[in-house]
């Protein structure tokens, strides 16, 4: 096999931005059939390259392969749509002009929210000040929520798009709002592959 106009792809995509580097495995059985790596693994403090032994984090794959997910299992159900505003589900998240965002902008990132805020600072500072066990507590959850529907947006929806890691707290918090259960519960509870047949 050939894998030129791959590589050519992944060697433009670094350059052009679009991720600092990546690594490629094509498999076919248990047999290997083409192994790369391209671009950087760091770029700060200093630029290293990367490597096809690099480790990656994959806690951001929760995003695509839980909460995308159930909330399309939720649309197939017709238990919400993808126009439905937030404040649908919580009227105290439209302040600041937030009204109009809808489950669509929070998936495709152009809800206009921030793309992250550090509340865990002020969790940390209970936990620490005497709330024992409180990171890990729903107080704690309730806490990030209410901080996030108080937020003002950086952009009016649907006008840019911006990753947001607070647009997916919400629709986790969508998720267990209409289904009574924890995001993670839900998940569990789902048999995907017989959902989608």
């Amino acid at each position: 096999m050939d894998f030129k106009s791959v590589e050519d792809a992944f060697e433009e995509a670094v350059i052009q931005g679009v991720f600092p580097g990546a690594v490629l495995l094509v498999g076919r059985g248990d047999e290997i059939v083409y192994e790369q790596a391209f671009g950087s693994r760091s770029l700060v403090p200093t630029t290293s390259p990367m490597h096809t032994t690099t480790i990656f984090d994959l806690a951001s794959l929760t995003k695509p392969l839980a909460t995308t997910v159930v909330i399309m299992l939720l649309v197939s159900e017709k238990k919400i749509c993808l126009d439905d505003r937030v404040t649908r589900f919580f009227p105290t998240f439209g302040v600041f002009g937030k009204q109009e965002i809808t489950l669509r902008h929070l998936l495709n990132h152009s809800s206009g929210l921030p793309h992250w805020m550090p509340y865990y600072e002020n969790v940390l500072k209970s936990d620490k000040t005497g709330k024992i066990n409180f990171v890990a507590s729903q107080a704690a959850k309730q806490y990030v929520f209410t901080q996030i529907h108080g937020e003002k947006p950086v952009s009016p929806a649907g006008l840019q798009g911006l990753y947001s890691d607070l647009g997916f707290m919400v629709l986790g918090e969508i998720v267990e709002a209409i289904s009574d259960s924890t995001l993670d519960l839900f998940w569990r509870r789902q048999d995907i592959r017989t959902s989608w047949s």
